[in-house]
């Protein structure tokens, strides 16, 4: 078999520019692309698996006859990895660097890049299918503006992120602030029957379906709507009662896929040691079929009390990430003052014996008017963003927000900054829920009197804004003062390196040129191309044309150039 050299290029820079092409590791496979997150260790993935540096000796992990395009580090001990191209077996795996294996994350079919965005602390995975993204690696949601586009690039620069989809290239603008639309009406309830909706969640598994519950005293059923509010479906648990349901959220158990948690969690007089939270399978439900009746035979009961007293609490919140439990209090009904309490029970809860939970955190935001009087009141909904980097909690009058970094726990983020974000005043709203994709969220009222009739609000978040239309380049890479370069590959008679002051709105030309395969800049913002055949050429602003650099070089068929951040002279990769 042919044995393939990735080989590094080192640039001194003197006089006059001098280079020098050094065998960096032998390969029998080639070399896709290279990660030097890890100190003192390079990683290079191949067409085969990956290859890891350990002490300068190079060991290959197969990654079950499958080609690793691009990895990113998650901690010390774990990679996220994109496996295959055009096969059944795509998608985003972890890879253990104590064990050594492969794990099925996502699929996600003819994988393109990794990329971690600073501006919000998430991995992005961008492939055939469109875009996919996670707050912790191993968590992963598709983002339903791409769904079914072709995503090769994604880079970030100040507060702007720049990503290209079917050729096309968004912007997307961030700030500290959550940006969301105004509450746009998706429609009436069309079951009558939900007139104290009191909880709310959006399915992560059956698109376009949300369920929700009544208040106290009614049955105990949760409900299945679509997203225009259309009734698909009444799921009832047989010998419970619901005695005070207050809220609803979803877990994830990895045997058996998501769970619907349901909080029996209200206690106006604050009488009741014991509370209960039900947890079953979440049934399976199409957005767009008729309406079913069907008994939930087979759920668990997790009993909870909370460590400093009884209280009562409208607010139930599972972590995506770990399935952990939390409670948020509902602060007295006749004070203005005083503060909601954040009660935690973790992952496994008992189903057998009372779980004791733990008083983590006290919130004090302003408390909340009751809409018809009364006195005062705190938290009367939340929920955790599907990707667990968000929070809201919601108030009779106001939607409080918190963004979660990637070294916070729940705990530590509700203790941060919080910020108000938009709500349209409801008759008495008790209900909000994520959507499924972390791209808003909903919210739903009860039906006071019976004279208010509730309407499905959908607040959606401002994100990705159409850039540019009309160059379909990729390979993304920002110098340090803001300039972008890309290249659009192919024959086209516009193929060549392009670059852009204003973040890919409008672009100059640097070069025409056919075959170029990847880019890359070194430390100091020197930009290097590789080509199909030609081999590597460096380009700056004040040259017509590249200057190839390929004398020494053993092998001109380039698939990816990468920075080179391991010795301390300016070099780059050429794979």
């Amino acid at each position: 078999m042919k044995v393939l050299i990735t080989i590094l290029l080192v640039l001194t820079i003197t006089v006059t520019s001098a280079y020098e092409w050094n065998s960096f590791c032998e390969s029998e496979f080639p070399i896709l692309n290279a990660n030097f997150q890890f100190e003192e260790q390079a990683i290079l993935c191949t067409s085969s698996g990956l290859l890891i540096q350990f002490d300068l000796d190079w060991t290959e992990y197969e990654a079950g006859g499958l080609g690793v395009m691009d990895c990113l580090k998650i901690d010390d001990d774990k990679l996220v990895t994109l496996l295959g191209y055009n096969s059944n077996s795509d998608g985003i795996y972890l890879f253990d660097m104590n064990t050594h294996e492969f794990t099925c994350l996502d699929w996600l079919f003819c994988p393109n890049f990794l990329f971690f965005n600073e501006l919000d602390n998430l991995y992005y995975a961008g492939s055939d299918e469109g875009i996919t993204r996670s707050f912790d690696g191993i968590h992963w949601v598709r983002d339903p503006l791409f769904f079914n586009t072709e995503c090769y690039s994604m880079n970030e620069y100040d507060n702007t992120a720049v990503l290209d989809s079917d050729g096309s290239i968004y912007n997307r603008i961030y700030s500290a602030e959550p940006d969301f639309e105004f509450g746009e009406d998706q429609g009436l309830l069309e079951l009558d029957d939900i007139n104290e909706a009191s909880g709310l969640i959006a399915s992560r598994a059956h698109n376009n379906v949300l369920w929700t519950h009544n208040d106290s005293d009614s049955e105990p059923a949760v409900y299945a709507l679509n997203n225009e509010g259309e009734h698909l479906g009444t799921f009832t648990l047989e010998g419970v009662e619901n005695r005070d349901w207050e809220d609803i959220s979803l877990g994830f158990l990895e045997s058996d896929g998501y769970y619907i948690y349901i909080a029996d969690i209200g206690d106006n007089a604050q009488q009741y040691d014991t509370k209960y939270i039900y947890r079953f399978a979440e049934p399976i439900v199409s957005a767009s079929q008729t309406p079913v009746n069907e008994l939930i035979e087979e759920y668990d009961t997790i009993q909870i009390q909370y460590e400093t007293g009884n209280y009562d609490a409208e607010t139930m919140m599972v972590d995506p990430l770990t399935n952990d439990i939390y409670v948020v209090s509902k602060r007295s009904e006749t004070s203005s003052t005083g503060f909601d309490r954040v009660f935690f029970a973790s992952y496994p809860q008992s189903t057998t014996e009372i779980n004791i939970m733990e008083e983590v955190a006290q919130l004090d935001y302003p408390p909340a008017a009751y809409p018809f009087g009364g006195g005062y009141s705190g938290a009367t909904g939340g929920d955790i963003s599907p990707i667990g980097d968000e929070i809201l909690i919601k108030t009779y009058n106001t939607i409080y927000y918190w963004k979660r970094n990637s070294s916070q726990s729940i705990v530590e983020c509700l203790l941060t900054d919080y910020y108000e974000t938009n709500y349209i005043q409801e008759p008495q709203g008790e209900s909000i829920a994520w959507e499924a994709h972390s791209n808003g969220y909903f919210t739903l009222s009860e039906e006071p009197m019976s004279i208010f009739p509730a309407h499905l609000l959908f607040y959606d978040l401002n994100s990705w804004e159409l850039a540019n239309n009309a160059n379909e380049v990729k390979d993304f890479q920002f110098t340090a003062d803001g300039l972008l370069y890309a290249f659009m590959p192919g024959e086209s008679y516009s193929s060549g390196l392009y670059s852009s002051y204003d973040f890919a709105q409008n672009w100059n030309v640097c070069f025409w040129d056919n075959y170029l395969t990847s880019i890359a800049l070194d430390c100091n913002d020197k930009l290097f191309a590789g080509w199909e055949e030609e081999g590597i050429g460096y380009w700056d602003e004040t040259m017509d044309e590249p200057l190839m650099m390929n004398d020494g070089l053993p092998d001109q068929q380039i698939q990816r150039v990468v920075d080179f951040p391991i010795i301390d002279c300016p070099s780059i990769l050429a794979c």
